[in-house]
């Protein structure tokens, strides 16, 4: 943070919205009760950037003519209003805090916590109980890498990627209650259930809100317009930097575009869009019975932890940076260091995160290679290389791949051969022996070097 920065934060206090003001200012770091700052500093002690905090009410407009302040949400005064100490008179007003809108996320209760009681460790036990609690995972790692994520969103500015969690199983499996945890404890989730979806780029981009998505299996569903167009504004969201562009149908020449990089969690009945996969955190979910059976009854604890988490956003340092070494590579490290950070920071270790993390890539490597895209580069490279005839040939025929894939040789699983070429990049060549795929012919060999790689072949 820089000297003279300042936030604002929508919270509750007395059960009233207000926004908290959070500035920053040099302070000595050590502070002498018998010393005035002023003094302090012209002592030239050390300093540093400390934050310091102010509620103050929302709709507040200050009068023009008499300067008084005068609260009034959400429209503006119409005068400036005696009954709260004004000259009584029509005047223009200048804005100073906006209202607040305690629907669109669900306001933290505001208690200033001195920094040296702000006890993470603590936090993360707390909330990791709590969630085994209300949640039944397979695996216990799940329960941590979840309770990790969420504190990890109440420092969103500090990451360039975010992985999100996908929550996969049956009804009443707890895939909806996971939602809600996350809308309960994460930093202003939006329960994006019956909203447009012409909305949420706006949310993301105005507000940095993070979505919950329930029911995800068909609110994204590729072959509807809003699905398809829902898709793609999640896929790449997890990355900073990450915009999404539609046209201005008000305005021909004009193009809206909006950052929609931040949190996101889905749930849903089936498996996602690969894409989507493979920037998430997998939870499969099976029908079970959590210990706590509403979240109402532990309200009171829930509301206590992310009084704890908003200290933790503006009174604590960042997490640290992974470093280029780090042993987690690619989109694997992408959707991990928020989660392996955040435990190093707060003092968790992390070691079989990293293991689990490494088992992703394990398991994805073993995903890939029993599709038939691998089957056919397999193919492919075996007969380039020329270990089914003494002389290396220039390409592979159709027919020998339905050969080697044990297909049927027929018109209709030809043109399905076909389609999956398309698709993986590759051009085929007609010839006196029949169509094929030619090593020499258009762009093949640099897309086919390119495949080898990426298939592991």
């Amino acid at each position: 943070m820089r000297s003279g920065e300042e936030k604002l934060e929508p919270v509750l206090n007395n059960n009233e919205p207000k926004w908290l003001i959070i500035e920053y200012k040099q302070a000595p770091c050590h502070r002498d009760p018998s010393k005035t700052v002023k003094q302090e500093i012209q002592d030239t002690e050390p300093l540093e950037i400390v934050p310091y905090f102010e509620l103050k009410k929302q709709g507040l407009w200050q009068c023009q003519k008499c300067g008084a302040i005068i609260e009034s949400h959400p429209e503006p005064p119409l005068e400036c209003y005696g009954d709260q100490e004004g000259c009584n008179r029509h005047s223009t007003f200048k804005p100073i805090t906006k209202t607040i809108n305690p629907d669109l996320w669900k306001l933290p209760k505001w208690e200033d916590i001195p920094t040296d009681d702000i006890d993470m460790l603590s936090v993360y036990d707390d909330m990791l109980e709590l969630i085994k609690k209300l949640l039944v995972f397979s695996e216990d790692i799940e329960y941590k890498i979840l309770t990790l994520w969420i504190i990890s969103t109440w420092k969103l500015e500090r990451w360039d990627t975010v992985g999100y969690p996908i929550f996969i199983g049956i009804p009443n499996s707890g895939k909806s209650r996971a939602l809600r945890i996350i809308y309960e404890l994460g930093y202003r989730f939006l329960k994006a259930s019956g909203i447009k979806q012409a909305v949420i780029p706006r949310l993301c981009h105005y507000y940095n809100v993070g979505v919950a998505i329930d029911e995800a299996h068909t609110k994204l569903n590729p072959r509807t317009e809003t699905g398809a167009g829902l898709l793609e504004f999640i896929k790449d969201s997890y990355k900073r930097g990450s915009i999404y562009a539609v046209c201005d149908n008000n305005n021909q020449e004009n193009v809206i575009v909006t950052r929609n990089f931040g949190y996101k969690a889905i749930a849903g009945e089936k498996s996602f869009n690969p894409a989507l996969l493979s920037r998430g955190l997998i939870f499969w979910m099976d029908k079970a019975e959590p210990e706590i059976a509403k979240l109402s009854y532990i309200q009171e604890d829930i509301d206590k932890l992310r009084t704890r988490l908003l200290n933790y956003r503006f009174k604590l340092n960042d997490p640290p940076d992974l470093g280029n070494d780090f042993c987690l590579k690619g989109r694997t490290r992408e959707i991990y260091e928020s989660i392996i950070a955040t435990g190093k920071h707060i003092g968790i270790k992390v070691d079989d995160i990293t293991e689990y993390a490494k088992e992703r890539d394990k398991r994805e490597e073993e995903a890939i290679q029993s599709t038939v895209e691998y089957e056919i580069l397999f193919l492919i490279k075996d007969y380039q290389e020329g270990k089914w005839v003494s002389d290396a040939p220039e390409g592979i025929l159709l027919t020998e791949i339905l050969a080697g894939l044990e297909w049927e040789n027929d018109s209709q699983t030809i043109r399905k051969l076909g389609y999956i070429l398309r698709n993986m990049g590759l051009a085929t060549k007609r010839t006196r022996k029949g169509r094929g795929v030619f090593y020499n012919y258009q762009d093949n060999e640099k897309r086919l070097n390119k495949l080898y790689k990426r298939y592991r072949v």
